[in-house]
């Protein structure tokens, strides 16, 4: 959080900059709708699985459902955690929908397809079935395709991930492919010469970085820290997330040539 309020003041406080550089169009609608990213990723969608992981100890131990628990249950609750992965993945459905529509600008969301995507994802969000879950549809997928060996051993023995509705995961998805492609649009202008590696990586490279970081990060906690139940997973996900949250600010500074 307190690395968000970083992000959050560099943005506000250079928000005529940032504008000018991200869309000249629709300065302030850009940097509204990305500040807005942020804010939603970070408060929204952190509050939802801190929310959760405060309520059972840092996820100690593996989940079962609560009414097969004794009184003093030795499981973490299935069912609070199925609800938080809901909210948590609205708020980053959301977050990557706002990012590329601020990159586009109020006039660059021009196409059919853009404008079904968002109609989509309201209703996903907040009318659509929340079943089947990832949990089970995944595994399945896994299993026609031939992978169920690798995906036992990706989720430590086919431990159940992904608790949430599979309607928002493929919203999630779609709108994340178009958020890569804002940010290579958006630092895609960055020039990193005389930056020791990053002037030698290519651009399509660098300036996904960031967001790689997150992306990866995500990844890491739901596949592998949620199955091992490690807290030493949960910090190496948590370093990934906030790592690619903090580079927003020498990247946005960078950008505006500050």
């Amino acid at each position: 959080f307190p690395i968000g309020f970083g992000l959050f003041w560099t943005m506000f406080n250079n928000i005529d900059k940032l504008g000018a550089a991200i869309n000249p169009r629709s300065p302030i609608f850009s940097v509204f709708f990305l500040l807005f990213a942020h804010v939603t990723q970070v408060y929204g969608g952190g509050i939802s699985g801190n929310m959760m992981h405060q309520y059972e100890g840092w996820q100690v131990t593996e989940f079962r459902n609560p009414l097969e628990n004794e009184a003093e249950p030795k499981f973490n609750d299935a069912w609070l955690r199925a609800v938080a992965y809901q909210f948590q993945f609205s708020f980053q459905t959301l977050g990557v929908l706002f990012t590329w529509v601020g990159v586009k600008g109020v006039n660059g969301v021009d196409t059919t397809f853009q404008k079904g995507l968002i109609l989509i994802t309201a209703f996903v969000i907040t009318l659509a079935p929340q079943l089947p879950h990832c949990t089970s549809v995944i595994p399945n997928v896994m299993k026609r395709i031939g992978l169920e060996n690798f995906w036992k051993k990706l989720t430590n023995g086919n431990r159940p991930v992904f608790p949430y509705s599979i309607y928002l995961f493929l919203t999630f998805l779609a709108n994340s492919i178009l958020a890569t492609f804002a940010y290579i649009k958006m630092f895609g202008a960055i020039s990193w010469a005389g930056v020791p590696i990053m002037q030698n990586l290519p651009v399509v490279v660098t300036s996904i970085i960031p967001f790689l970081l997150i992306a990866f990060g995500g990844i890491y906690e739901g596949l592998r820290a949620e199955t091992t139940f490690n807290q030493w997973d949960h910090l190496i996900a948590f370093l990934m997330i906030d790592f690619g949250l903090f580079l927003h600010v020498p990247y946005y500074l960078r950008l505006i040539g500050a």
